[in-house]
């Protein structure tokens, strides 16, 4: 038996339609992607790629949204959490210890400020403790999530980052990545002071839209 070609008419109609439909569809999908939404998709792949290749991010947030992008970031990439300050308070008492210094002493010193007399013994103290942390931070196979580094700048030690951008990505180093979160705007800063970066690129701002979005579920911070 011959193949009958022709179409039925309301075959022929459903066939006329269903491109019109499938380019309505399409245009409805585009007008959906506001800035907003493209501003978080571009920083969610930069984050992908980041997070394969190995690099140093500093990541601007808005303050309101540091905790929910925090908690993101872990359930979302393989990031090792570090709380900058806590870390840096337990490398000073270390380092007390090792020099026979009163932590009292210290403890009061840190609360009379920079005016105090002994401040610039707490700032020795402060730069032999960074360098106990770089030594803690040089290695590893994941990328560091480096939250609370107020400290660094209290104590003149910011350069400690621009140490780590340098090492972070690269295959002789043996340090994955390293991303510092920080809640301030469009330039990277902590306590007023600007982030040492060495390349614009290691520098991001954290759409609204991003922080805002859950995300997918995966596991949370190890």
């Amino acid at each position: 038996m011959p193949i009958d070609w022709r179409l039925r008419s309301s075959e022929r109609a459903q066939t006329l339609h269903r491109p019109a439909r499938s380019f309505r569809r399409r245009a409805a999908q585009a007008a959906e992607i506001t800035p907003e939404a493209a501003a978080a998709r571009q920083f969610q792949e930069r984050l992908q790629y980041a997070a394969r290749q190995g690099a140093f991010l500093a990541l601007s947030v808005p303050p309101r949204f540091v905790r929910r992008a925090e908690e993101r970031l872990a359930r979302e990439f393989n990031v090792e959490l570090v709380d900058v300050d806590e870390r840096l308070i337990a490398a000073m008492r270390d380092e007390a210890n090792d020099v026979g210094a009163d932590w009292q002493t210290i403890v009061l010193t840190d609360a009379a400020g920079p005016g105090s007399p002994d401040w610039p013994l707490l700032l020795t103290l402060a730069g032999a403790a960074v360098k106990r942390l770089e030594s803690a931070f040089a290695t590893s196979s994941r990328t560091l999530l480096l939250r609370n580094a107020g400290l660094l700048a209290r104590y003149d030690q910011l350069a400690l980052l621009g140490r780590i951008a340098q090492r972070a990505g690269r295959r002789d180093s043996g340090l994955h990545g390293a991303w510092v979160l920080l809640p301030s705007g469009q330039v990277p800063s902590i306590g007023g002071q600007v982030v040492p970066i060495v390349t614009p690129g290691q520098m991001a701002v954290m759409p609204e839209r991003w922080a805002r979005e859950s995300g997918a579920p995966r596991e949370g911070i190890r």
